[in-house]
């Protein structure tokens, strides 16, 4: 190429590279600016969905309380609207014992005693049969209700309703000369001549017979309550009671036996029943206090009122000889020395304690454990029924001491329970 066309190129040359430079430079800021412009717009997309998320926390606590709001008003329209409970509980029941003589002996002894000594009080060979011991001390299946009712919805005051039945404690006997070889009854008597002495029921080759005897006892009572609040809040309440109060105390001794002897047959009853039964107003406290589902509660009161002792004391007798018998209404242990019907009263105090923890398990349905004790004072009991010494006069016409006899006689009772139950308020 010549110097001249070299010459002419060059300004050319150097145009081109300057028009490069130039379009690479706006191309690297037109880079920059789209860069930064790219990144601005995720910054704001962050920043939104943290806000968004901030927002749906604070809606998911709103809606809790929201919630939690809405389930506190419903329990408490629960608890307002809840004016009526009821509670039914099975118990176990158990009490104080009472001693039992022996009324009803055998003999093991080999060879046998004769039939004046088989069975006697004092031969190494007698064994009871029926008494001799505590008895009606184990427990009893029983129920309690209590039914309670508010008179305003703030549950300030109301009435309670109480009622319990022990169900019947008892200790029997029934056997014959098949079971026993030797049957006997003893007891002491005062006829002339004064000694220990028997009736043989059953003894081999001379007497046969069969005998039963029977020992009950129920306790059962309740009481109308008013109650009113005297500290109460969400959790913890405390009322105080007053009203009236009943219980009861039934017992009962029976023994029934027939013996044969060649062609005659004498057949005897005994029987006592007695009866303690208290009216009387009662004063208290009772208390509850609940966290989460479960719920502790307990009552004391103490009743003051009066306590009547009834005895009733009864016997029959038939002598079957052949065709012909006679008949008198006494018995062994009973006689006219101490039939009749015996009625004392007294004024007493009768402590209350009960305790019960439980759990919710729907909003109208509980589930209660408990433990209740009543004491009775001055009470009279079957076995004070009898003569102390089993004594009998079987004299005819009556001549010397006057026994069996009859002698009131007090103890103290106390009944105990432990209850399980469901409880439904409406």
């Amino acid at each position: 190429m010549s110097n001249c066309n070299r010459f002419l190129l060059s300004p050319t040359l150097r145009s081109l590279r300057w028009v490069l430079l130039a379009t690479l430079t706006l191309g690297c800021l037109s880079i920059q600016v789209n860069q930064a412009s790219g990144d601005e717009p995720s910054q704001t997309r962050s920043s939104r969905k943290i806000g968004l998320a901030a927002t749906e926390v604070r809606s998911t606590r709103s809606n809790q309380k929201v919630q939690q709001a809405v389930a506190t008003d419903e329990e408490a329209v629960d608890s307002v609207s809840q004016r009526l409970y009821m509670r039914a509980e099975v118990a176990s029941f158990w009490g104080s014992g009472q001693f039992l003589p022996t009324l009803v002996t055998t003999s093991v002894g080999d060879p046998l005693p004769s039939i004046e000594e088989a069975g006697r009080f004092g031969d190494p060979d007698t064994r009871s049969l029926f008494g001799g011991r505590e008895v009606v001390t184990g427990g009893s299946a029983g129920i309690r209700y209590e039914v309670g009712l508010w008179m305003d919805d703030n549950k300030s005051r109301g009435f309670l309703v109480r009622l319990f039945d022990s169900g019947e404690n008892d200790v029997n006997l029934q056997t014959n000369g098949t079971r026993q070889a030797v049957i006997a009854r003893n007891f002491f008597d005062v006829g002339p001549p004064r000694e220990q002495s028997l009736l043989s029921i059953a003894y081999p080759n001379q007497t046969s017979g069969s005998i039963s005897a029977n020992l009950t006892s129920n306790t059962n009572g309740g009481d109308l309550l008013v109650r009113q609040v005297l500290v109460q809040d969400h959790l913890v309440r405390f009322d105080w009671l007053m009203g009236y109060q009943t219980a009861r105390i039934s017992e009962s001794l029976d023994i029934v036996s027939s013996t044969t002897n060649l062609n005659r047959v004498l057949d005897q009853e005994d029987h006592f029943r007695v009866r303690n039964q208290f009216h009387g107003a009662t004063f208290g406290f009772s208390g509850e206090a609940r966290e989460g589902n479960w719920f502790f509660g307990g009552l004391f009161k103490v009743g003051l009122g009066n306590m009547e002792r009834r005895t009733d004391i009864s016997g029959f007798s038939r002598t079957t000889v052949g065709a012909d018998s006679a008949s008198q209404n006494q018995g062994l242990l009973t006689r006219q020395t101490n039939i009749g019907t015996y009625r004392q009263e007294t004024f007493v105090m009768t402590p209350e304690l009960g305790l019960h923890i439980g759990y919710r398990l729907t909003h109208q349905l509980d589930l209660t454990i408990g433990y209740s004790m009543l004491r009775l004072p001055k009470v009279a009991r079957v076995t004070d029924a009898l003569d102390r010494e089993l004594a009998s006069n079987l004299s005819d016409p009556l001549m010397g001491e006057l026994r069996p006899s009859f002698a009131s006689r007090e103890s103290n009772f106390t009944l105990h329970s432990m209850n399980l139950g469901l409880q439904w308020a409406f």
